[in-house]
Formats: C-alpha cells, structure tokens, sequence
C-alpha cells in the first residue's frame, strides 16, 4: 500500500457570512465603507444605504442621480461623493444618518462624478472625471484644479498625492501644483486602481490587460503561475498585507493575489459582479456585490468546498490518489478537478463507479484502489475500468495489515473478513462473525476485535492466515464490568499503545487487560462519551476528532481545531496532507491549513443604542427619542409607549448574538437573553430612569452600550409647581375650615334648641303618620289592596257632603270563579282576584272615583259626576280586556245611575248600588261575561 503526503492546492472558499441587501427596481450599488462602530455604508443611484448590525437604513440626497464613493478617514468620519456633489454624513442625536453637502454654493467648476476619496495627511481629496477638490477638515477650506483630459486613479503614496492624469500620464501634486511624475507609463490607459504594496511596489490596475508593478521609478512586467481572466475584467481590487492583493472580478469571483511569488487564487462568490472590496474592522474583508455583502474570514486556515462545489450527501471517506482527491458518499464517488482555472466554477464531478452508496476508499499503488460501495468491493484501475472483487457482502472499511502489505483486513456489516490477492485473483474469507467496531493487530498473527452486538474477543490466525485456530473471548479477563466492554471501541495510539472508549471512561489495553487512562491528557478536553474517531496521521501523529473538533497531540500538548462553525451533522473522514488536513462531513469538505496565518482577531463589535421613538397617546405617529448625548432627555406624561432598538455591530457573527436589558427606575432585573433588537415599554409612570443594554457575543463575552438617560415628567397636577400650588390651597382650607369649625361651635347650642324642638315636632309627625298607616291599612283590603267595605262607608259619607248629583255604580263580579279556584288553586285564585283588581286601578283616571273590594269575588266601582256613555265605556274596557287576559277568565257586570235628583243621604247610595246588584245579578243569570244597565223594566244593553 502506499501513503501519500502529497502537498495539495489550496482550494475551497474561506469562511463566510452574508448580509442580504434590501433590493430595489434598477437600482446599483457602487461602493462600501465600515466606521469605527462596524457600521456598514453603502452608495448607490439615490444616496446610501447604512446597516448598523441588524436594521438598514436610507439616507436621500436630494437633486442627485448618483452617489458613487466612500471613505471613512482616521477620526471616522465618513465622506460621500456622486454626481456634481460631495460632503459627509453624520449620525445626529436622534440616532438617524443624515448628509453633510460640502459643495460649494459659490464654486463655478460643474464637474461629472467623484470618482475616488482619498485622504493623505490629514487631507481629503475628491477625483471627479477632470477636477480634483481638496478639503481641509480642521478649517473647511476647499481647492480645486480642473485638468483638460480625463483622470484616472488617485492615491496616496509616501505622504505624496500620486494622479493618473490620461493625457499626459502620472502627476505628482507639490506645493499645490500638479507637476509631471518621473514614472514613465508606456501604456498609459485608465488605471482603476493603484494599490501600495508592503515592500513599496505599486501594482496598477489597468484597464487593458498589462499586469505591472511600479518599482521605484520603473516601471516592470508581471506574470503570475496561473492562468488569469484579462486584468480588465476586474472591477477593483485592495491590498492586503504581506504583498497580497486581492481582486473583484465582474463575473462575482474573487481572486488573491500572492507577490512574493507570483501565485494566485480564486473563489468564487457569487454571480454579479463584485462592485467594493474593503478591510473588515475585525481583520477579515466585506465584499460588495449587487445584493449581498459578503463577510470573508481572512486570513483564515479555512477553506470550505459544498455544494457551490459540486458536493452534496454525506462525504463519509477521502483518500488522494495521483494528485486527485476523491470523496466517498451516499451519492456515489466524487473527484476533484485539480488545476482549475481561476474564475472556474464547481470543482468536484461524480465519477460513474457507482449508483450506490460509496463507503471507502483505499489506494493500493499508482494504477489500482479498492472501492466499497454498499454490496461489494471493487478494484478501479486508472483506466477507469472496475471489477467486482467479492459477492454481495456489505463491505465499509479497507484496513491494510501493518504486517502484511499483501493483506487487508475488510469491515462488512456483517463480519470482519480478511482480503488477499493472488496474482490476477482476489480472495475473501471471515475471520470473525459480527459487525465490527474495530480491528488491532496485535501481532502478524492475533487480532483485537469489538463488535457493535457487544463482543470483546481475541482472534488467533495460522501461519498461512488462512484459518482461525483460537477465538478467545476477553470480556472475564478484561478487568472491567462487561457493561462496559459491551461498549467497547479500541484504537490504535503512538508507540504501539492501544488505547479503549467507552460511554464513560478512557481505558489502555496492556497485558490482555484494560486499565484506565487520561489518554495521554486528553481527558481533561474531551468527554469520552463524544470521542467519535482517532488513529495516526501518515508522520505519525497521533489525533482525535468529535463530532466538530479535532485535537492533535504535539510533544505532550493538544492542539485544537474547532470546525463547529463550519459543518452540520458530525465528522466522517480525516485526510492529512502534507501542509493541510482534509476533513469530510455532511455535504462539505473543509480544508485546515498548517501552518498558515490563523484568525486570532477578537470579536470587533461595538453595542449601539441605535434608535429610540414614542407615541403618543392621542394615535399620531411615533416621535423620534435622542439617543445620544449627555443632557437627560424629558418625556411628556401623555406619551403612551417607548420603543429603543439597538445592535452589537459583529458583523461576522451576527446571527450568533444575544441581548438582555433593563430599564433602570421601572424593573431593575436584567431581561433574559434573547436575539431580540428592541424593547418597548408601555405607560411609564413620572420618574428618572437610565435604559441599558448589553450584547453576548460569539464567545460569550459581554459588551455594555452607554446608559440612555431620561425623565417622564408627572402630569400637570403632579409638578412641583402644582403641588406647591395644593399645599398652599390646602393651606387655605384647613384655616377655613378652621372658622367653620369656630362658626359651628357658636351655633352649636342654638342648633341643639332647634334640634330639641325638631325632635318633637318629628315626633308629632311619626305619631301622625302613623295614625294615618293604621288608618291606611284599616281601608284596604289585604289580598287586593283596594277600598274595603269601612272605607266605603266613609266615601259614602264624603261623597253626601259634596252633593254629588250625578253618580253611576258599576257592580262586577268573576264569572265561573269557584270553579277556577277549586281547578286551579286558592293561590291561583288569589292570584287571579290581584290581578283583576290591579288591572280596575290602571283604569281609575280620576281622583274621586272609587274601586272597592265588595266582597269574595265582586267589585264596586263609583263614579261621581260621570255621565253615562263614559261609564259604559269603562265598564264595556274592562269587560274586554278580562276576557284576553291569559287566564281566560270573564267578568259580569251590573251598572246603575242616579241622574235626576242629588244624593241625600248614604241610604240613596247603598240603594243605587242594590240596583247595581240587581243588574249585575240579571247579566249573570242571562249568559254572563256582559254588561247590563239597570232600568225599571231590567232592559239589557250591551
């Protein structure tokens, strides 16, 4: 077998995090910037687009079609250029990005674009088409010059403003003159970008496709190892450190290049071109394309191949055979495409070896590799060709023989078997039932061997490995419970040492038992229940992985490298290489490189209060709150709600942060941590209070913002004013109170005289009244509560008193009422009787008539100076209403009147009222439920 240490190309794309860009109907986006606060700037046809973390925001500038540069100087002050304008914009108190124009109103150069910001000794200056502006930040002044031909690049060069000038070549600005540069371009079209390299060079990009670099005075030729796009396809480009550039390319690709020895390359992004390249604040770069930012880790020992790259499923092996790399995976076998062109897209292609799931794979010299794919074990030649090396057995691991390179021991799901060849034939036997979790050499002739069912046993082969002569079984003499050795995963250590896992400990296998172990210090790191693999690397390292690390012993101290932020699900497959480690997970690759710069930078982000707003209680619109500021700031009692947002600025991480708060003066406790970006609180009562809020970042470190301070002022009546103005009306009262009090007291006594006297007088009046209740209660009639026979008597004698002369008597009584009270109830009855009786008083409109109870079920009714047709009329209403009543009741009734000569006595009365009688007696007998007048000759009218 052989073992290949090859140095690999780098290749893949290093650690990313993209920031999507609210879109916008044919809208561009130019340039980018970063302040001091992480805060992210974006140009573009209407002004600029600021993300501070977690919102964006829209800062218009009025009368303009295009806002095309940026830059933030070293005070962080962040200038802007575009079409016939520049200036700068601000952040003001209210936590809102506002334009500064600086253009001069009174400047009467009309010039077309900025299309460069530099600064250069504390200076700023704005490249439009033909004009450069000067702009002095301590005083506000501003120059000019205009140039006949067009501009090309602009930059600052060992404290000198270096300038293309595309008519006459590069100029040098001293003393305020633009004098000819001692730089002689041959080719001397539009130069993009200059870019200052750390040993002094200047490389130039050009628009045409002439790679150069500016060496002192001279001017060179460069080439680089790679084949490269034409060097005007870039869009732009930034140095790095180190003599590296790297540059956008318009088809979204990015590419580094190396100019110490002329190496290069390329990742690609996206599919739009690549408009601003700049150094992120924590060291990595922010890289603008059309609709999304891209936050690139660099330097970083990572590099990333997915499915952009052409992988997908999980990638369980990886092996390097003649300078390829292949990948194992349920969705067969890939291969890398080596030297790939810079700018070219997917690098890894699906090779026809199968349709099934791939497993493993193992190199066996420069023309064959073993292949386990789900059923059985192919040998692949170089030629493409594959022959099936066993039947259908289920093989997923080669493991070659440390004794014997013509042997490999053969991982099924079944069993652990033995592969050999013999001239042009393989041949396969078992060695062992079961599943095997692993297999050790101990010598050329004895196997260790764990199952997953949970055997522990020892296999001793002949001298021609073609037979077992002994199986042992380990688990008695083992020296640990068999819970334990059930569990059992054995791995090959340095130095020949044989190390053991379990769920619950680290063991060494010495002397046919297990003892315990820290695994050479590893405990301390790594819990044995999330130990997932280990073994050597081709030099001999020894190393472990997880499910997203990997540790590496290096004289007697762990390395870690931490994959967690670049894979899901867990590692499958370590490959070492010669100056990088290959690592395979689900649907990705991940390239470490040794030896390589590594991202040390802290987390770079700042905690910004970066909005805060009311509303009021009348529904008008929020209100803008400062968010800055020393000042306090006060808040009307009729404010209904307050809304603070704001952000930890890590741009990198920023899916990962938390956030808790507390709002001083209302509820001390700080808020749980969430991923939430803003706090409300609703109908704060008066009082001071001081808002704070604090970020935990990636690493779980905290980051505090400063405190936002303010007062909610008590209603009007509540101010110190108004309670001084109630403590003097307070005041007030209690001395008049104080003269009533005295009033009181002198009229006290006279008041008790009075008292006295109204006491008897009251008590005069409770007699009387009462005389009156008995009276009142002695003429009525108890169950109906009309006049009884007594109060009849006594109306009578009222009525002789006022010579009535006319008086009409109505005699009723319930037709049939012994028969509903014997059906019906007493109670029933009585109940019909009340209702009867209630129903003769709704119809008593006069205050002189009477309704009386005169016995059982009969009732009179007298009507003094009542004419015949009304007394019909109320005697005929009363009729018809007691027959639609529910109870369907009728009622007799007997009328009699007295008009010719006045009532003379009470016997004139209790005979009209017998005439009454004798009517009602006549409706009675002749159909009853009727109305009958009483004449001489008993007519009945109805």
């Amino acid at each position: 077998m052989i073992q290949l240490t090859a140095r690999a190309t780098i290749v893949g794309t290093p650690p990313l995090t993209e920031i999507h860009i609210p879109a916008e109907p044919y809208i561009t986006v130019f340039d980018m910037a970063q302040d001091h606060n992480n805060v992210i700037y974006l140009t573009n046809d209407k002004g600029l687009q600021v993300f501070d973390g977690n919102r964006w925001h829209t800062v218009l500038i009025p009368d303009t079609i295009l806002t095309r540069e940026l830059l933030v100087d070293e005070d962080g002050t962040v200038y802007a250029g575009g079409y016939d304008f520049f200036g700068r914009v601000e952040r003001n108190a209210l936590g809102q990005y506002v334009f500064i124009d600086l253009t001069p109103d009174n400047n009467p150069i009309k010039f077309a674009s900025i299309w460069e910001i530099i600064n250069c000794q504390g200076l700023i200056y704005f490249r439009a088409l033909n004009h450069v502006f000067q702009y002095a930040p301590q005083t506000g002044n501003i120059n000019s010059w205009s140039f006949e031909g067009r501009l090309g690049d602009i930059i600052c060069y060992a404290g000198e403003v270096w300038l293309q000038d595309r008519t006459e070549g590069m100029k040098v600005l001293q003393d305020g003159v633009w004098a000819d540069s001692p730089i002689q371009l041959q080719d001397n079209s539009l130069i993009y970008d200059l870019q200052t390299l750390d040993d002094g060079r200047v490389f130039i990009h050009s628009q045409s496709d002439n790679w150069r670099v500016i060496n002192g005075h001279e001017v060179e030729t460069i080439a680089f190892d790679t084949p490269l796009p034409p060097l005007g396809s870039f869009a732009n480009s930034l140095t790095l450190s180190d003599n590296q550039v790297v540059m956008g390319g318009k088809d979204g690709a990015l590419t580094f290049l190396n100019f110490n020895d002329f190496t290069a390359q390329s990742f690609q992004l996206s599919n739009d071109w690549i408009s601003a390249i700049i150094r992120a604040n924590d060291g990595g770069l922010l890289i603008l394309s059309n609709f999304t930012i891209y936050h690139l880790t660099w330097p970083s020992p990572w590099r990333i191949q997915n499915r952009d790259a052409g992988l997908s499923s999980d990638i369980f092996d990886l092996a390097v055979w003649n300078d390829h790399l292949y990948a194992t995976s349920r969705a067969g076998v890939y291969m890398e495409v080596s030297q790939q062109q810079t700018g070219q897209g997917k690098n890894f292609k699906t090779l026809d070896w199968t349709h099934q799931e791939a497993w493993n794979l193992l190199p066996l010299n420069d023309e064959e590799m073993l292949l386990a794919e789900s059923h059985r074990a192919y040998l692949i030649k170089t030629d493409q060709s594959k022959q099936a090396l066993t039947d259908v057995i289920y093989p997923r691991v080669f493991q070659p023989s440390k004794f014997h390179p013509d042997r490999i021991y053969l991982h099924t799901e079944l069993d652990t078997r033995l592969l050999s060849q013999q001239g042009e034939q393989w041949h396969d036997w078992v060695v062992a039932p079961g599943k095997p979790r692993n297999v050790i050499e101990l010598t050329p002739d004895t196997l260790l061997i764990t199952t997953v069912e949970g055997r522990f046993f020892k296999v001793i082969l002949n001298d021609t490995l073609d037979a077992v002569e002994a199986t042992v079984e380990m688990h008695n003499q083992a020296g640990i419970p068999a819970s334990e050795t059930a569990k059992l995963t054995l791995y090959e250590g340095p130095n020949q040492r044989i190390f053991g896992q379990t769920e619950n400990a680290y063991y060494e296998f010495a002397d046919n038992q297990l003892a315990s172990s820290d695994m050479l210090g590893l405990g301390a790191l790594l819990p044995p229940d999330q130990l997932s693999n280990m073994g050597l690397s081709p030099t001999g390292q020894f190393w472990v992985s997880s499910s997203d690390h990997i540790y590496l012993l290096d004289e007697q101290q762990w390395l870690t490298i931490d994959a967690s932020e670049h894979i899901q699900g867990g590692i499958y497959a370590v490959e070492f290489m010669a100056d990088q480690i290959k690592i395979a997970a689900n649907s990705v690759i991940l390239s470490y490189l040794l030896n390589h710069p590594h991202d040390q930078a802290p987390v770079s982000g700042k905690m910004l209060i970066t909005a805060a707003s009311l509303t009021p209680k009348d529904g008008s619109g929020p209100v803008a709150f400062p968010v800055s500021g020393s000042t306090p700031f006060t808040i009307g009692a009729d404010v209904g709600g307050l809304t603070i947002q704001y952000s930890f600025t890590d741009i990198k991480h920023q899916t990962a942060t938390q956030y808790q708060y507390r709002l001083v003066g209302h509820n001390n406790q700080w808020s749980p941590y969430s991923h939430n970006t803003q706090a409300s609180f609703l109908e704060l009562p008066a009082g001071d209070y001081a808002f704070e809020v604090r970020a935990k970042d990636v690493n779980g470190q905290d980051h505090s913002s400063p405190q936002l301070i303010f007062t909610v002022e008590p209603h009007w009546y509540l101010t110190p004013l108004a309670k001084t103005a109630w403590f003097i009306a307070t005041l007030l009262l209690l001395w008049l109170l104080l003269r009533v009090y005295l009033w009181w007291r002198e009229r006290k006594h006279e008041e008790q005289k009075r008292a006295l006297k109204a006491i008897i007088n009251e008590k005069t009046q409770a007699l009387k009244l009462a005389n009156e209740a008995l009276q009142d209660l002695a003429h009525k009639d108890p169950l109906t509560g009309l006049s009884n026979r007594l109060f009849l008597d006594q109306y009578i004698n009222d009525l002789i008193d006022g010579q009535v002369e006319q008086l009409a008597v109505i005699m009723m009584d319930m037709d049939h009422f012994k028969r509903y009270n014997d059906t019906q109830g007493h109670l029933a009855g009585d109940q019909l009787l009340e209702k009867f009786a209630q129903s003769l008083l709704t119809r008593i409109k006069r205050k002189q008539d009477l309704v009386a109870r005169y016995g059982g079920e009969e009732f009179l009714m007298i009507m003094p100076k009542t004419d015949q047709q009304h007394t019909l009329m109320a005697a005929e209403n009363i009729r018809s209403h007691t027959e639609n009543q529910p109870e369907k009741t009728t009622v007799s009734i007997g009328v009699a009147f007295a008009n010719s000569q006045p009532i003379q006595s009470a016997k004139d009365v209790f005979a009209l009222i017998d005439l009454a009688d004798k009517a009602l007696y006549e409706a009675k007998t002749t159909g009853r439920n009727q109305v009958v007048v009483y004449n001489e000759k008993l007519e009945v009218t109805t």
